[in-house]
C-alpha cells in the first residue's frame, strides 16, 4: 500500500526554541490568574500543616516525653523502700538523707512532681489543639487546591481544544494536502494532552512544591542555620542532574513524537485501505510494516524512560547522601553540646528535612516529565503558528451574484513537493465566462482543472495573474460573500454522520424544511428516501456508509442546490455513477442552465456535449474549445478522446 505523502507544512518543520515553547504554554493559564493564586494560598495552607506536624516533634520530645521520663524516673528513685537484707539503722540514715536533701529552699517532692505533671499535661493539651487544627486544615487545602488545580487544567484543556479546531478549519487546503493525517492526528490528541499536562505539572506540582520547600526552608534555618546550609551543599547538584538530563529527555521525545505520528499514520493508512490490503492478500506485508513502525516507537519509548529512570536514581542518591549526612552531624551537635541543640530539635530538624526532600525529588521528576512533554509543545505550536488563509483586505466589498462573467486573467499557479521545488500547474491561463453559461473542462489528468476550480474558491492563490467576477478582483470581495456564491459537487460524495434531512441542510442551515424538500425533490433524492422507515430522519452513517454512492451523490446535488449559488462546480461529480443516477444530474443541469453559471469537469461523454462551451486543457493551457460539434469537427486531441470512448463503450 502507498505511503502517504511526506511532506509537512513549512511551518512546522520550524521548532520554536524550549524556552519561548515553555513561557507559551504558561501563558495558556492567563485567564485563570484568580484560580491560581487560590490554588497557591491553599497549597501554602496545606505546607504551612505539614511543617506544623514536623514542628509538633519539638514539644512532644522535649516538654512532654523526655521530662515525662525524668519525673517517672526521680518518683521511682524517690519512693524506693528499705530493701530486707540492708542492716538496721540505715533506714534511719537513709531518712536522714532525704531530709537533708531537702533542708535548702528546693519544695517538697511533692510538690515538684505536680508542677512537672502540670506543665506537661498543658504541653499535651497544646499538642492536641495543634494535631486537631492541622487535621482539619491539611485536608481542605488539599481537596480545593486539587478540584482547582483540576477546574483549571479542563479549562486550559478545552481552550486549546477550541483553538486548534479553530486553526485547522482556518488553515489553507495546501496545507492540509501536504501535512500527513497521521502527523495531524497525533498532534489534536496527544500532543495537546502533553501540553496540558505541562499546566498540570506546575500547577499541581510545582506550585505545591515551591510552597513546601520555601516553608522547609524557613524551617530548616530557623531551628538551626548550621544543618540548614549543610543540608542545602546538594542543591546545585541536583540542579546540574535535572539540566543534564532534562535536555536529553526533551531531544529523545521530540524523536518519539515524530515517530508517534508515522505509526498513527500507519494505522490510519490500514484502516482506509482494508478492502484493497484484504482483495491483494496484503494482511501479512501490513501487518509486518506496522510492526516495524511499533517497534521503533518502542525504541524511541525505552530511549525516554532511560534517562527518566536515570535522573530520578541519581537525584534519589544525591538526597539519600544528604539526609545521611545531615543527621550525622547534628548528632555530633548534640553529643559536643555545639549551637545548643536538644534531642526534640533534631526530631524537629529531622522531619523538616525528610518533608522538605520530597517536594524536591517531586521537582526532580516534574522536571523529567516536563521536559518530555515540552516536545509536544513544540510540536504544537508548530501547528498554531502554521499560516491561516489570507484575512480580506480592508477594502474588501459584498457581492453576492455574477451578472455578467468570470474571468481567469494570465494565472499561473504550481505546487511545490517537499524539497519546495516548483511544478507548474497553470501557465498564463486566460479564459471567460458569461454569466449562465455552462463550461465544461476536460484534459488529462493532471492538467489543471481542479486546480483551477480551487483558485476560483480561493482554496490556493495564484502565484501570477487573478480571477475577476464582473470585473472585480475575487481577492477584494469577501471570503464569505464568495463562498456563499459557489457550490461545488465533488466526486466523493461526502455526508456527515446525520440524518438525511441534516445533511442536505448543510448547504444552508437556515433553511426551512420546504426549501430542503424541494433541493432534494431537484435533485431526485425523494425516488429513494420515501420508501426508507424513517424517511428523512434516516440516519446515513460515518461517511454515508449505510447508503449506495448513487445515493449518497443525490444528497450533496440536493445539498449544492439548496445553497443556491450563483456559480455550481461538478468536479467529476459523475465519473462512479450508474446511467440512472448520471441522467438525475443532467436533468438537474439542464434545469439550472441558464439560471447559473455551471462548470463541469468530467470525462463522460454524456456530460460534456451538454455543455455550452468545451474547454481542452493540457499543461496548464487551452489547446482547444468550442462547442461539441464544433470540436469533432477539428482533429484535435478532445475528437480522439471521444473515439475512445465510444471504441471502450
Amino acid at each position: 500500500m502507498s505511503q502517504a505523502t511526506q511532506d509537512q507544512p513549512p511551518s512546522q518543520e520550524e521548532m520554536i526554541p524550549p524556552r519561548e515553547t515553555l513561557w507559551r504554554l504558561l501563558a495558556l493559564a492567563r485567564p485563570y490568574l484568580f484560580v491560581i493564586l487560590a490554588i497557591t494560598l491553599l497549597s501554602a495552607a496545606f505546607a504551612a500543616g505539614r511543617y506544623g506536624r514536623a514542628y509538633m516533634m519539638k514539644p512532644l520530645l522535649d516538654g512532654v516525653l523526655v521530662p515525662a521520663a525524668e519525673e517517672n524516673r526521680n518518683a521511682a528513685q524517690a519512693d524506693t523502700a528499705l530493701w530486707p537484707w540492708e542492716e538496721p539503722g540505715k533506714e534511719e540514715g537513709r531518712e536522714d538523707r532525704r531530709i537533708g536533701a531537702h533542708t535548702d529552699s528546693a519544695p517538697p517532692p511533692g510538690e515538684t512532681a505536680d508542677g512537672d505533671r502540670a506543665e506537661i499535661e498543658s504541653a499535651l493539651r497544646q499538642l492536641l489543639w495543634i494535631g486537631a487544627l492541622i487535621v482539619l486544615i491539611t485536608p481542605l487545602a488539599l481537596f480545593g487546591r486539587n478540584y482547582l488545580s483540576d477546574f483549571a487544567m479542563g479549562r486550559i484543556h478545552l481552550d486549546l481544544q477550541r483553538t486548534l479546531a479553530s486553526k485547522l478549519l482556518r488553515m489553507p487546503l495546501a496545507l492540509h494536502d501536504e501535512a500527513r493525517r497521521g502527523d495531524l492526528i497525533t498532534r489534536l490528541q496527544h500532543d495537546v494532552n502533553a501540553a496540558r499536562q505541562v499546566n498540570q505539572i506546575f500547577l499541581q506540582e510545582f506550585i505545591v512544591s515551591l510552597c513546601m520547600v520555601t516553608a522547609g526552608l524557613f524551617s530548616l534555618f530557623y531551628i538551626s542555620w548550621p544543618l540548614a546550609l549543610l543540608s542545602l551543599c546538594v542543591a546545585p547538584l541536583i540542579a546540574g542532574v535535572m539540566l543534564y538530563f532534562g535536555s536529553r529527555i526533551r531531544t529523545r521525545s521530540l524523536d518519539r513524537q515524530a515517530q508517534l505520528s508515522e505509526v498513527t499514520g500507519r494505522l490510519m493508512g490500514i484502516l482506509s485501505g482494508i478492502k484493497v490490503i484484504k482483495a491483494f492478500g496484503g494482511e501479512d506485508t501490513e501487518s509486518r510494516a506496522f510492526s516495524q513502525e511499533a517497534g521503533r516507537l518502542f525504541r524511541h519509548d525505552m530511549r525516554v524512560a532511560r534517562h527518566r529512570a536515570l535522573s530520578r536514581s541519581a537525584a534519589e542518591a544525591l538526597n539519600s547522601a544528604a539526609g545521611i549526612g545531615v543527621l550525622a552531624a547534628a548528632i555530633a551537635f548534640v553529643l559536643s553540646g555545639r549551637f545548643g541543640l536538644t534531642l526534640g530539635d533534631v526530631a524537629w530538624f529531622s522531619t523538616a528535612l525528610a518533608t522538605t526532600y520530597k517536594p524536591i525529588k517531586d521537582v526532580s521528576r516534574g522536571w523529567g516529565r516536563l521536559m518530555e512533554n515540552l516536545a509536544s509543545g513544540q510540536r504544537l505550536f508548530g501547528l498554531l503558528d502554521a499560516k491561516v488563509e489570507t484575512d480580506d483586505p480592508e477594502d474588501a466589498v459584498q457581492q453576492s451574484t455574477v451578472e455578467h462573467g468570470i474571468r481567469f486573467r494570465d494565472l499561473s499557479f504550481s505546487y511545490r513537493d517537499s524539497q519546495g521545488r516548483p511544478h507548474p500547474v497553470l501557465d498564463g491561463f486566460n479564459l471567460d465566462v458569461e454569466a449562465g453559461s455552462v463550461v465544461a473542462l476536460v484534459g488529462r489528468t493532471g492538467a489543471g482543472k481542479t486546480s483551477l476550480m480551487d483558485l476560483l474558491l480561493r482554496f490556493r492563490e495564484p502565484e501570477k495573474g487573478g480571477i475577476e467576477i464582473d470585473g472585480r478582483d475575487i481577492r477584494k470581495i469577501r471570503r464569505e460573500d464568495l463562498l456563499k456564491q459557489i457550490a461545488i459537487v465533488t466526486q466523493d460524495a461526502f455526508l456527515f454522520d446525520t440524518t438525511i434531512m441534516e445533511n442536505i441542510r448543510y448547504g444552508r442551515t437556515e433553511a426551512s424544511d420546504e426549501d430542503v424538500l424541494e433541493a432534494a425533490r431537484t435533485a431526485h433524492v425523494d425516488e429513494f428516501v420515501t420508501p426508507l422507515p424513517l424517511g428523512w430522519a434516516t440516519e446515513v452513517g460515518e461517511l454515508g456508509v449505510l447508503l449506495s454512492g448513487g445515493q449518497r451523490q443525490r444528497i450533496t446535488i440536493a445539498r449544492a442546490l439548496l445553497r443556491n449559488p450563483s456559480i455550481l462546480i461538478f468536479d467529476e461529480a459523475t465519473s462512479a455513477l450508474d446511467a440512472k443516477t448520471e441522467r438525475t444530474i443532467q436533468d438537474a443541469i439542464q434545469a439550472l442552465r441558464g439560471q447559473r453559471t455551471i462548470f463541469l469537469i468530467a470525462h463522460r461523454l454524456s456530460t460534456v456535449r451538454q455543455a455550452d462551451r468545451i474547454i481542452v486543457l493540457d499543461q496548464g493551457r487551452i489547446t482547444h474549445s468550442g462547442t461539441h460539434d464544433e470540436l469533432m469537427r477539428d482533429a484535435g486531441p478532445y475528437r480522439e478522446w471521444i473515439r475512445l470512448q465510444n471504441s471502450d463503450d
